[in-house]
């Protein structure tokens, strides 16, 4: 045993003795930590500090581990003061201090106010050609180009709203840098040997600010100093050129390979100048970069707000995202589910979502709040995320003002950790991948005057990804998002496209119009050996290098197609070729949902009731062979190892968990 377990053996048995409760810690067994969650397991609630009274915020701390949660993210105080007061320092090695006594997790923001990249306006001073910057298209002018920044785009006020404040220009790298020098680094100087606590810093939103989020007259495109170069490099001619085919027109041939070319370059730029910063200074210093992006849910956005989304969530060690409603019904899938598949693919150890309750809260018409949220549904809320490999909890929830009480907030931390320490084991098990469409998007985006417009076929693109997802939920079918590139790094076995850990019998392509060329000879080959490749709306005509490629019918041989009036037989394909792992003997349809999951230990299978009644069913496992043991993360039982049909009891939004000693597979039929 190494000096760091000695102290920290030390500081638990300290706590112990003073009759707080110690967290169980993330290496103990299965069922020590089923009992006792670990801090991480359980929720984290954001606190952002105005205070300077340090005997308030160590206060609060011991409050919040007294509910039950697991830790904070946080950050030192958030006023005019910010970064520069050695008062506030002084209360936030406090609570650092305060939260490592009690064992708790720490995430520190980085972020004065929103989006994260200003530093509350130090990372820009000195530097105004450091922020955001477009070009200002106006098509129905012959395509008129006005080179400016885009908060001096959007001076005149909008429905009573102010001119928004300078944002840096993330295509940049000086900016970033200065950014993490200004915050990360003064984090590092100020924590010392603290800074290993922490778990992760959390980047809030960061963008290209070019989807408008408000009346413009005009379509706008990012750009920087260095993108134009790159573009004249690549290219031979200078973008303003091509910036009628980037805007408007027919999504093929040139104009399909201008498009490509720049959005390529753009997605590039964030992915390595933002997000692969932040990775590079958190790996130095041993800690992951956290956060999560914006606009999750409308991949059609995706385009403008940063080139590659699911490129750029990649380089976050700790992806995440943000869900502002707990009513559960309205938790898609998409959040969380790409963020669950950003980290699949990572191998991430944490995976975040900043829950909350914000948009049921909001005043209706009549001014009052629209939904107060039930305990029941803030646990339904957090279940469908973790069925889409959620597994830390960053909450937004102003707990003082849900109306719960102290034991109903207790019980919820204790079901959420339970369920997240069992359910998120091991690596996903899903078998059904939806291919990320990020060369097709790039190439069907037309950006559009006009708050949140765009056109262009990837609209359709965009809407039809979200659609298969929803559609596989409703099917029962476990599944999640892969990227071409990781076709291209998998390996064909039999009727499986393996990569790493994972394994996949069905690939979907959603209206894929453009497809790199070794990710469609991967996909044959795959197809050839009895996987199913199901192309939706239209087959890949363009490789990223041929603008049509002609090599590509031969390859699509052997895939599935469906028009867009053949969605039910799509559907019906699944129902009919794909196994699932668990089926409902009784008590199934979309009420009753699942999540797979292959561990060292053996399987586990969280089952979960998605809907707000009680729901007496039994489900089969594999064969119905092999042992199940039903683990209720609400009364802390386990039962003992059951084979056949296994009756499950769930209350509203609730959920077991189903552990078996054996590997079960899902299948395909031929």
């Amino acid at each position: 045993m190494n000096g760091c377990r000695l102290l920290a053996v030390s500081l638990l048995t300290a706590i112990a003795a003073s009759g707080e409760t110690v967290y169980t810690p993330e290496d103990a067994s299965r069922r020590e930590r089923f009992a006792n969650p670990p801090a991480g397991a359980r929720i984290l609630p954001m606190k952002h500090y105005r205070t300077t009274d340090p005997a308030r915020v160590a206060a609060d701390v011991r409050r919040y581990h007294d509910l039950g949660f697991g830790g904070m993210a946080t950050e030192v105080a958030i006023d005019r003061r910010y970064l520069d007061d050695g008062k506030d320092w002084d209360v936030f090695r406090g609570e650092i201090a305060e939260m490592r006594r009690l064992g708790m997790t720490i995430w520190i923001y980085d972020e004065l106010g929103y989006p994260s990249g200003t530093a509350g306006g130090r990372t820009l001073a000195g530097h105004p050609e450091w922020r955001a910057r477009g070009w200002l298209v106006s098509p129905s002018n012959d395509f008129s180009i006005a080179d400016t920044y885009l908060d001096e785009a959007c001076l005149a006020p909008v429905h009573g709203t102010t001119r928004p404040k300078p944002y840096i220009n993330i295509l940049m790298k000086e900016p970033v840098a200065r950014f993490i020098e200004l915050t990360h680094e003064r984090y590092a100087r100020e924590l010392g040997d603290a800074l290993g606590a922490v778990t992760a810093t959390f980047t809030d939103e960061p963008s290209l600010k070019s989807v408008w989020e408000r009346d413009v007259p005009c379509a706008v495109i990012p750009v920087s100093d260095g993108l134009l170069a790159a573009y004249r490099t690549r290219s031979g001619h200078s973008l303003s050129n091509d910036v009628a085919a980037i805007v408007s027109g027919p999504a093929a041939g040139e104009t399909a390979a201008k498009r490509h070319l720049f959005w390529s370059l753009i997605a590039e730029r964030v992915a390595e100048n933002y997000f692969g910063q932040l990775a590079a200074w958190t790996r130095r210093h041993g800690i992951l970069s956290g956060g999560h992006l914006l606009n999750e849910e409308s991949a059609q956005f995706h385009v403008g707000l940063y080139g590659d989304f699911f490129r750029a969530m990649r380089r976050l060690e700790a992806p995440g995202c943000d869900m502002l409603t707990s009513v559960p019904s309205s938790v898609g899938w998409c959040a969380p589910g790409l963020a669950g598949s950003a980290g699949e693919l990572n191998g991430a150890r944490r995976v975040m979502s900043e829950s909350s309750d914000i948009s049921d809260r909001r005043p209706g018409p009549d001014g009052k709040p629209r939904h107060l949220v039930t305990p029941r549904e803030v646990v339904g809320a957090h279940n469908r995320q973790i069925a889409f490999g959620i597994n830390t909890f960053t909450s937004y929830y102003r707990w003082e003002l849900t109306g719960f009480t102290d034991d109903e907030i207790r019980s919820i931390n204790l079901e959420i950790g339970r369920t997240v320490t069992l359910a998120t084991e091991g690596r996903s098990a899903a078998d059904i991948a939806i291919l990320y469409p990020a060369d097709a998007l790039m190439v069907g985006y037309e950006p559009r005057p006009g708050a949140w417009k765009m056109g262009g076929p990837a609209a359709r693109t965009g809407q039809l990804f979200r659609e298969v997802g929803t559609w596989l939920t409703v099917m029962e079918r476990q599944f999640m998002v892969t990227d071409a590139e990781s076709i291209v790094e998998a390996e064909v076995r039999g009727d499986s496209l393996v990569r790493g850990p994972l394994a996949w019998h069905v690939i979907i392509l959603p209206a894929v119009s453009t497809l790199p060329i070794a990710a469609a000879e991967k996909l044959a080959e795959f197809a050839r050996q009895g996987g199913l490749v199901i192309a939706l709306e239209g087959m890949p005509v363009n490789s990223t290098e041929r603008f049509p490629d002609e090599r590509l019918p031969a390859l699509e041989r052997d895939w599935l197609r469906f028009s867009r009036e053949q969605h039910v037989d799509y559907r019906n394909t699944i129902r009919r070729r794909h196994v699932p792992p668990l089926r409902a003997a009784r008590g199934g349809g979309p009420r009753l949902r699942h999540a797979h999951r292959h561990t060292a230990e053996g399987d586990v299978f969280f089952v979960f009731n998605d809907s707000e009644k009680p729901l007496d069913a039994a489900v089969i496992v594999g064969n119905g062979k092999d042992p199940v043991t039903v683990w209720d993360p609400r009364t802390v039982k386990a039962s003992s190892p059951k084979t056949g049909e296994i009756a499950l009891e769930l209350p509203p939004w609730g959920g077991a968990l189903l552990t078996t000693p054996a590997r079960i597979e899902p299948s395909i039929r031929h």
